[in-house]
């Protein structure tokens, strides 16, 4: 359907981004049922959040700790 076929756009258009690598792993979660949560604290991610970045994997909280433990 429609959705596929943005999707599919989507990918095309961020092919060998880090962008693409994010939505391709965001895909997959929504495949294994886990999209939403938190991949860290497994605490569901605020939907602010998702609506700004569909493909994040990680809360707030947990996006700044990694960020810093980098």
């Amino acid at each position: 359907g429609d959705a596929m076929e943005r999707e599919k756009d989507l990918l095309l258009a961020a092919r060998g981004s880090r962008t693409a690598l994010l939505i391709g792993e965001a895909l997959q979660r929504i495949d294994e049922g886990s999209y939403g949560n938190c991949g860290e604290c497994n605490k569901p991610i605020a939907t602010k959040r998702l609506e700004l970045l569909p493909y994040a994997a990680l809360c707030a909280k947990c996006q700044v700790e990694s960020e810093r433990s980098r």
